[in-house]
């Protein structure tokens, strides 16, 4: 019992907060999206299209995430994804989505806002060797779950 409640302390409770928000980040710009641009008067196609680039290169993210870690390190591609996200979402909220570079930048974000996601796994199965099942649900249910309940907000 002891093991297992350490995990909810510590370096792990770090990265639980972190990919909480990260995925609360990640959540609130997919669906507040939609809303913007229909305020914008952009048709639905476009969004929808916005919408699936950004979910895809989350996707492929992941991969290119994962892939970099094992040969830069765990702690620079976290620190790295971290470190860009803001200014990529604020790329995002400044340059208008009519801009042909928008679906670039779009897909940029997506992919390194999810690229820290199977880093932070590792980084926690890595730290706590006796509970890598637990670290990794912590890591990979709970974050996606939580900001669920965030969006009506």
């Amino acid at each position: 019992m002891k093991d297992f409640l350490r995990v909810f302390r510590g370096d792990v409770a770090r990265l639980w907060g972190m990919a909480t928000l990260r995925s609360l980040v990640f959540m609130s710009f997919s669906t507040t999206l939609p809303y913007w641009f229909t305020q914008r008067g952009l048709s639905d196609a476009y969004t929808a299209l916005s919408l699936s680039v950004y979910s895809f290169s989350a996707t492929l993210g992941t991969f290119l995430g994962g892939t970099l870690s094992d040969r830069l390190g765990r702690k620079a591609v976290l620190s790295g994804t971290l470190s860009f996200g803001l200014p990529l979402y604020l790329g995002l909220l400044f340059l208008p989505p009519e801009n042909p570079l928008y679906l670039l930048l779009l897909a940029a974000t997506g992919a390194l806002m999810n690229a820290g996601i199977p880093v932070a796994v590792a980084l926690a199965q890595e730290l706590e060797p006796g509970q890598t099942a637990t670290v990794s649900g912590l890591l990979m249910a709970s974050p996606g779950g939580s900001p669920g309940f965030s969006t009506p907000l």
